[in-house]
């Protein structure tokens, strides 16, 4: 009997010890699962995250590792005050690679530096509701336009084949409160994305010089859209008309957080027409680099764009002069490889097709999405320089339909159809839109 007691009391002790560890496992299994080794999450650094949680997308924001801190350097989005173009290039060349500070052997093992900055970063605040404070509150009552005379939140317009269009809206603003006030309001209409977001101020501003408290104001504005904005676009377009009021923030007013100072049209554009920008376009590009045996990946800055084709039309690097083929992709871009080999050994040639909507940015370093590999030389060693990451020399570039769009100061702010995408060129970089 003592025996059997003893055993139960082991039983008992084993199963005290072995619950907690089992239960650690299951935890451990699922933070490895989820965030990787050393709690590094295992995606690469995301466009529309926020590292340094200044309120500025990674996508967007030139500086993803360094909040603004609340000033920002006014020709880098997302960079604090003083940044050089060099120490935005830096801090986004290293915000999604291992932490520098990381000692682990094995770098991968290492949470990247994006990860370590968003631990750290402090949230920046919402801006503050600023102006004289009262007991007034300016609404936007009605906002709207009309056909056959209803009134409509909604307005279809068919352009039959133009490039643009006019809308008429008509809204009502007010002072809510019992107090009156002399500041300014104004009131402005933007023309927004499906996600209203991506607004554009048209040239439509109405000041009005204060007003009465529990007043109304009603009045007009027609508007062009359709044509380097948000509405931009070809067949049936959608997109938003905003309006705002109290557009310069004078008044302190309302409660934090309303609404009422916005409201929206929503629009569909029928039978737009398109007309395309004059971009500069590539038939080709090449990378250059030595990579022999397995691949070692690096980064670099492609060496050249071609109008025509690299190795004949533009001089290719080394030996593979004549040694690309010049057939045209099924789909895709023409990515001409040279692998540079020693003096006595000749260049390895080849190439690959980059994929239909592929981006080559101007600032981040890339892989290349591609398929397919050809060669007239016989060699494999071209394809290491595809696991390269690599980035544009004097502007973005953008793969459509056999050519690389190139986005430069030239196309600023012009927009790209490519399938159903749409780009805007802003900043020299392709910003989706």
């Amino acid at each position: 009997m003592n025996r059997m007691m003893k055993k139960g009391f082991a039983m008992e002790e084993l199963v005290k010890i072995v619950i907690p560890i089992i239960v650690l496992l299951i935890i451990g299994a699922v933070l490895l699962t989820k965030y990787g080794p050393l709690g590094k999450k295992t995606t690469e650094l995301a466009d529309f995250d926020d590292c340094d949680k200044d309120k500025v997308a990674n996508y967007f924001d030139k500086c993803p590792c360094l909040s603004t801190a609340g000033a920002e350097e006014e020709a880098l989005p997302g960079c604090p005050k003083g940044t050089s173009i060099a120490q935005a290039q830096q801090d986004m060349q290293s915000c999604g690679k291992p932490d520098p500070a990381c000692l682990l052997e094995n770098k991968e093992d290492c949470p990247t530096h994006c990860q370590n900055v968003l631990g750290k970063a402090i949230e920046l605040p919402s801006a503050e509701i600023t102006g004289r404070a009262g007991d007034w509150d300016v609404i936007i009552t009605t906002f709207y336009t009309k056909v056959d005379s209803a009134e409509q939140t909604q307005h279809v317009i068919d352009l039959e084949n133009q490039e643009e269009g006019e809308v008429s809206v008509s809204f009502t603003l007010k002072n809510g409160g019992t107090q009156s006030f002399i500041e300014s309001v104004k009131a402005q209409i933007e023309i927004c994305d499906l996600d209203k977001r991506n607004c554009r101020s048209t040239d439509s501003v109405t000041t009005l010089p204060g007003m009465q408290g529990g007043s109304e104001v009603s009045l007009g504005e027609t508007i062009t859209v359709g044509k380097q904005d948000a509405c931009d676009g070809q067949g049936e377009v959608r997109c938003y008309l905003k309006l705002v009021a109290d557009k310069d923030g004078s008044l302190n007013e309302g409660a934090a957080g309303e609404q009422n100072n916005e409201a929206f049209i929503f629009l569909i554009l029928k039978n737009q027409k398109f007309q395309e920008f004059g971009f500069t376009k590539y038939k080709s590009i090449e990378i250059f680099g030595g990579d022999d045996g397995s691949a070692s990946p690096q980064q670099a800055i492609i060496r050249q764009t071609c109008l025509g084709f690299v190795g004949r039309d533009c001089e290719a690097a080394g030996g593979c002069q004549g040694d690309f083929p010049t057939e045209l992709t099924t789909r895709g871009c023409w990515v001409m490889i040279s692998e540079d080999d020693t003096l006595t050994d000749p260049d390895d040639c080849g190439q690959a097709a980059a994929e239909e909507g592929f981006v080559l940015d101007s600032l981040a370093y890339k892989q290349i999405n591609h398929y397919g590999y050809l060669t007239n030389t016989n060699e494999d060693e071209p394809k290491n320089l595809l696991e390269w990451q690599w980035k544009g020399s004097t502007g973005s570039l953008l793969c459509k339909q056999g050519e690389w769009y190139l986005c430069s100061a030239s196309a600023n702010d012009q927009l790209l159809l490519a399938g159903s995408a749409r780009y805007r060129c802003g900043n020299n970089r392709w910003i989706p839109s």
